[in-house]
């Protein structure tokens, strides 16, 4: 994005950069529970993973809302890790930076864009419930397991 872009055109650079990144944590989150050691983990994040399909749908809904198309080349490489417990731990720093962007957004844009701050409001507010839930997982699993 260059530096003479307007506004408008910043907020939805904005979203299409959230919508890839929503993108690369599902197909993170799918080859985490592909590979799960324990089914309970799986399941939680099959859960976690729908959410975040759905929050793509929604960052998607409100660019097509703006006239924008999305640009399907821009998803970022997923994590790996050697065994359960690092890949959660990869999980939760992408839940964090996601937390401090999606929260740097919602101030930024609270006065002048209030339709696109309380959907990123939304999403934040999701992406806590994730975090919660990633920091139970990160608890139970044993950092020296060998998958």
């Amino acid at each position: 994005m260059s530096w003479f872009a307007s506004e408008h055109e910043r907020v939805t650079g904005e979203l299409q950069s959230l919508h890839a990144e929503y993108r690369r944590l599902a197909r993170q989150l799918e080859s985490y529970a592909a590979v799960a050691p324990y089914p309970h983990i799986g399941e939680r994040l099959q859960e976690i993973l729908q959410d975040e399909d759905r929050n793509a749908r929604v960052v998607s809904e409100r660019l097509t809302a703006l006239g924008r198309h999305l640009r399907e080349e821009e998803v970022g490489e997923i994590r790996g890790g050697r065994n359960s417990w690092e890949r959660l731990v990869f999980l939760l720093e992408d839940h964090r930076s996601l937390l401090r962007r999606l929260s740097a957004l919602w101030v930024r844009w609270d006065d002048e864009y209030p339709e696109d701050a309380a959907l990123v409001r939304g999403l934040r507010d999701s992406a806590v419930e994730h975090r919660e839930l990633i920091v139970d997982l990160v608890a139970r699993s044993d950092p020296h397991a060998i998958d």
